[in-house]
């Protein structure tokens, strides 16, 4: 009789545990910094756990800017679930940079505790990216120094019609393809780097000019012992002056600097270093300095000190392949202050823990190195 009550107790325990067995994930999401400022987000989904599709089911808090997250727990029968996100109606859920509403987004149990990152391009109630009539394309823009054709993607502040007489600071940006419309990028993500403009002060704005960019010849472009240095004379003897000519443009060097991301951040160094008399200040976003056999500290070596009154920012993020970046780009730090006499003032180093190596992160964080950029 004893063993027979054992047996009932242990076999209920047994049932009880596996009726509590749970598995977890701590949902983490980013968000466009255009986000409509005041907005609320929500997770709901397929399952009872997510309050089968029912639109205001779980609330995310924001644990960085643009940055939400919420962590649940789901039964050990559920073995994937699918989710979505929105801003508290379906009519404002999230989409793809296309302007598409997101199909179901899965995760699988894989282990007890599990994470997943979402980054959101656009939502649904708001207007497609790259729609902007303060965008100009100008197509195979010839290259007399690389031998071929690029498209110049152009954004003009939404006042510059309005002030005929106004003239403005240039930003001169790298892989220009992927900065406003996901139809011409490289893999269907922009920067919206018209959209952050279009957030700033009328004292702040500038004109982008984005250099296309082609992804069998960017790595050598942008790398100054390949080609980088006829890309360089491009950018500086013919798109410049093409642009000074076209547009109503500040053309002293405090008026204008560059910008890039990954190659294309080294590029914007090394110009800036070779042209101080034309660039005043560069930005480099996931500043890759290993690549090439570390390329960047050769180049530096075969140059003298830090030329005067430049001014450089460089980034990088702490997720996915920018987590590897950390070591090398503080090693170019050391270098930049210690050997080559940038002062610490002149220098800004920036890391952003949750960020990844792509075009939605950088678009996310773009706002600060263009307010480094157009900093009086």
């Amino acid at each position: 009789m004893i063993k027979l009550m054992m047996a009932i107790i242990l076999y209920i325990s047994v049932g009880v545990v596996h009726s509590q067995a749970q598995w977890s994930v701590d949902f983490t999401i980013k968000t466009p910094s255009f986000t409509p400022a005041g907005s609320s987000f929500f997770l709901t989904g397929e399952s009872k756990s997510l309050c089968q599709w029912k639109v205001k089911c779980h609330s995310l808090k924001e644990i960085a800017p643009h940055i939400y997250r919420v962590v649940l727990n789901f039964p050990e029968t559920i073995k994937k679930v699918k989710f979505k996100v929105t801003r508290g109606e379906w009519s404002s859920e999230s989409t793809n940079s296309f302007g598409a509403a997101h199909s179901n987004f899965e995760v699988e149990k894989t282990k007890r505790n599990q994470r997943v990152i979402v980054n959101i391009a656009n939502w649904k109630d708001l207007p497609n990216l790259g729609r902007s009539d303060n965008i100009r394309i100008i197509k195979d823009f010839y290259s007399k120094e690389l031998g071929y054709s690029k498209d110049l993607h152009i954004y003009l502040p939404s006042d510059y019609l309005k002030y005929p007489n106004r003239k403005y600071p240039v930003i001169y940006m790298h892989d220009g393809h992927n900065l406003f419309n996901p139809h011409f990028s490289s893999f269907g993500k922009v920067w919206s780097v018209d959209r952050a403009m279009g957030r700033f002060e009328n004292t702040q704005q500038a004109i982008i000019v984005g250099m296309s960019s082609d992804l069998k010849l960017r790595y050598d472009e942008y790398d100054y012992f390949r080609t980088g240095r006829e890309y360089a004379r491009f950018v500086v003897n013919t798109v410049k002056p093409f642009i000074d000519k076209s547009f109503r443009t500040k053309i002293d060097r405090e008026n204008t600097s560059l910008m890039g991301s990954s190659m294309g951040a080294l590029i914007s160094l090394t110009m800036l270093w070779d042209y101080p008399h034309i660039f005043s200040k560069a930005a480099g976003l996931s500043i890759p300095a290993f690549i090439h056999q570390g390329s960047i500290f050769r180049f530096l070596k075969n140059r003298a000190s830090a030329p005067k009154d430049i001014a450089f920012y460089m980034d990088h993020g702490g997720f996915g392949i920018d987590a590897k970046y950390e070591r090398h780009v503080k090693k170019l730090q050391r270098v930049l202050v210690l050997k080559k006499g940038l002062k610490k003032t002149q220098l800004k180093y920036f890391v952003f823990p949750l960020a990844g190596h792509n075009e939605i992160d950088w678009a996310r964080r773009v706002s600060t190195p263009l307010r480094f950029l157009l900093a009086k």
